[in-house]
């Protein structure tokens, strides 16, 4: 056997079966997704495995373990958007129109999205992405219902400011409705 061999035995022995679980509660909790959770398990596990030595700490491992889980959701989220903005893209050319100011807004709400921090961006995406109600969105991130309404009053005011700011700054965007779009 070679260190190598060693090394991929032993993180698998000390990292990932005693934490494998709970990253995967942890991202399925998130994203209300097992495929989803099962990727980022994955994903994580591989970071994990490639940056272990940046652990100074190993009794904060789990700690570290869940920012990288807390980072590869961010990711995914940001992946989704992005995925939808280009499905966006193909049905407008597909019926053969030009983006109008409706797309043009939801480019910058996607932009502004991806600025607002992981513990806004869940709730709102899981709202209006996936249409659940305060009630499923608090069950599937283990917080409050009231925790919720907040994190997505806070978000929504948070994107109102934002392209209020874009706008101000863009006369030519000054048409746009924000209203309509939160």
């Amino acid at each position: 056997m070679d260190g190598r061999t060693d090394y991929r035995k032993a993180f698998e022995m000390y990292v990932y079966e005693p934490h494998k679980d709970i990253v995967y509660r942890i991202a399925l909790r998130r994203l209300g997704d097992k495929t989803a959770a099962e990727d980022v398990v994955q994903e994580v596990f591989v970071r994990a495995f490639e940056g272990l030595d940046s652990v100074l700490d190993p009794s904060r491992l789990l700690d570290w373990l869940t920012r990288i889980a807390e980072n590869v959701i961010a990711d995914h989220y940001r992946a989704k958007f992005m995925a939808l903005k280009h499905e966006d893209d193909i049905r407008l050319a597909k019926a053969g129109k030009a983006p109008d100011s409706s797309a043009e807004l939801r480019e910058l709400l996607m932009a502004e999205i991806a600025k607002l921090p992981v513990s806004l961006q869940e709730p709102l995406l899981l709202s209006y992405e996936s249409e659940r109600t305060a009630p499923e969105i608090a069950r599937l991130l283990n917080i409050a219902e009231g925790t919720v309404r907040w994190r997505l009053s806070e978000a929504r005011n948070a994107l109102r400011e934002g392209l209020r700011r874009r706008i101000s700054d863009a006369p030519a965007l000054q048409n746009l409705q924000i209203a309509e779009a939160l």
